[in-house]
């Protein structure tokens, strides 16, 4: 049997010392279970740099179908990592790989840490490439859109802005302008949502009534502020997880990022809570081959090591009967290649059969679950965004201050600067220099007659056939005219005020450019540039 234990940990003392810790728990589980009595155990250790070797994935650069194969070799997969990596960080982009393809085979996984946030992050984004937040890991609130420095022309498809508030993802719309919102992390910062005048206390879950004990032996205190008492859900009491586990024990809670509830995008890709705290959910089950936790599992906190053990020894069962139903991941990666039009077709067919009325088939004679959550309708809400804010905000090009640009202007017509200039202009480039020259090419003006066309193209034909020598149009010589046009009328209407004689000038310029007009056509009125005001054909002179 092969184990592959995922290390998510940094390269640092502290994460060295709780990545062995953790290897050093699941060996000790794995050996005293008695369905591994006369089974080899062969264990495979990866981090950041050597999980190369175990990632398949089609849209990505790692196209390997050894390294499928590798992966499907694996039959057991547990995954811990630092508890504040953030899932969209560029360290955790081949952590998602894995996660992601754990997802799509069905491979039997046990995640804590880091890798519940990163399967949250996949379920509620449903984002299959990797992402850049272009205002910091950690996010920012909404009112700091006005200050990111990027221009329209710098921002790619691939950058979000991240509000650490809500969690929602906002992209840039190059036709409006704007920046959309187009999903939700699942994630929100604890600090954030819970300052004062913010949406966050929409966030943040709501508390919940609990029934007074009247011992207080029972009650569990916590006595350091990285520790949470985690609660179980009353309708998941009796799951193989919790088995020999209380109903409330405390945990070790070292993330500052919390889960917080959301609409699922994709039907294929759910969850269920089934425990969680104050803060929010810690134990998720997203099939049944993959289970998350929020905390770590640590040999200070029995009850994460029972846990643990639980999951084992129903998944060595499952394997050692043939029961593990896991999907090969090169089948899997062209299987699971969802797109909207796949989620918009499975939704219509829902829909097309919600409206009839059964009779027989749909009829719930008995609850299969005991507790306050039991409800006969217990469908998913499926929508196409689950943004939390609507609203769209408008990319805002920053101005300088009026001081500073009045400063600018001034330095600009110092005589200081305009010496620096013509030094910069008199300077002769070395001949050691790198950068090479740059020459401004000049627009050269076609000239060029007909006949003379007509030889470099034709050399063989005779010149003598060809009596007329009119200059040639082609394509951009008439803008050209127009722009030469433009600007003598201009140099002509600036010296028309030293002296009458060039209004002669001017007049016979304007009647030889003007076209011909044919007779029966009515000519239409004109306005000369000496006088500036509207005349007839009647009343105009030369």
């Amino acid at each position: 049997m092969k184990i592959l234990i995922v290390n998510g940990y940094g390269k640092c003392l502290k994460g060295f010392r709780s990545s062995e810790h953790y290897k050093q728990i699941i060996k000790d589980l794995l050996t005293g279970k008695k369905e591994m009595i006369d089974t080899e155990l062969e264990f495979f250790i990866a981090d950041r740099d050597t999980i190369d070797d175990f990632l398949y994935e089609i849209d990505s650069s790692f196209v390997r179908i050894e390294c499928g194969k590798m992966f499907d070799s694996i039959d057991l997969i547990f995954f811990e990592g630092d508890a504040n990596l953030r899932p969209w960080s560029p360290n955790a982009y081949k952590f998602l790989i894995l996660l992601r393809m754990c997802m799509r085979s069905n491979k039997i996984l046990f995640a804590s840490s880091f890798a519940m946030q990163g399967l949250v992050f996949l379920i509620a984004s449903n984002i299959e490439c990797q992402i850049s937040i272009i205002n910091g890991l950690n996010g920012s609130q909404l009112g700091d859109l006005s200050k990111i420095k990027k221009s329209m022309n710098e921002i790619r498809m691939s950058d979000y802005f991240l509000d650490n508030v809500t969690g929602d993802l906002y992209s840039f719309n190059y036709d409006t302008g704007e920046w959309v919102g187009k999903g939700n992390a699942g994630l929100h910062s604890r600090r954030a949502a819970e300052e004062f005048k913010t949406i966050g206390k929409y966030i943040v879950k709501a508390p919940q009534y609990k029934v007074q004990r009247m011992k207080e032996i029972d009650q569990l205190y916590v006595s350091k502020e990285n520790e949470v008492v985690c609660s179980l859900r009353k309708n998941s009491m009796h799951n193989y997880l919790f088995y020999d586990l209380p109903f409330e024990f405390v945990v070790p809670f070292k993330n500052s990022w919390d889960v917080h509830p959301f609409n699922f995008v994709n039907p294929k890709k759910t969850f269920q809570t089934m425990a969680d705290c104050e803060k929010g959910p810690l134990v998720i089950c997203i099939s049944d081959n993959i289970v998350a936790t929020q905390f770590s599992i640590r040999t200070k906190y029995k009850d994460t090591i029972q846990m643990l053990r639980n999951f084992m020894g129903y998944q060595l069962t499952k394997l050692c009967s043939g029961r593990a139903q896991t999907i090969p991941i090169e089948i899997a990666s062209i299987k699971h290649n969802d797109n909207a039009m796949d989620i918009y077709l499975e939704q219509l067919s829902r829909s097309k059969y919600s409206n009839q009325k059964t009779i027989k088939f749909n009829v719930i004679t008995e609850f299969h679950h005991a507790g306050f959550a039991a409800k006969k309708s217990n469908q998913l809400d499926v929508v196409v965004n689950n943004a939390i804010g609507k609203k769209k905000f408008k990319q805002t090009q920053q101005k300088l201050n009026p001081k500073d640009l009045d400063q600018l202007l001034l330095y600009n017509h110092s005589p200081q600067f305009q010496q620096n200039q013509q030094q910069d202009a008199d300077r002769k480039p070395s001949i050691y220099s790198a950068q090479p020259n740059h020459y401004e090419e000049k627009t050269q003006t076609f000239q060029k007659t007909n006949l003379e066309i007509i030889q470099i193209l034709h050399p063989s034909i005779d010149a003598t056939i060809f009596t007329q020598n009119k200059p040639f149009w082609v394509p951009g010589y008439l803008s050209q005219f127009r722009l030469q046009k433009s600007q003598m009328s201009k140099k002509q209407n600036t010296t028309s005020e030293d002296g009458p004689s060039n209004t002669n000038i001017l007049t016979e310029f304007k009647q030889n450019t003007t076209p011909r007009m044919p007779r029966t056509s009515s000519q239409p009125h004109f306005r000369v540039i000496q006088k500036d005001k509207w005349m007839t054909n009647k009343n105009f002179q030369v």
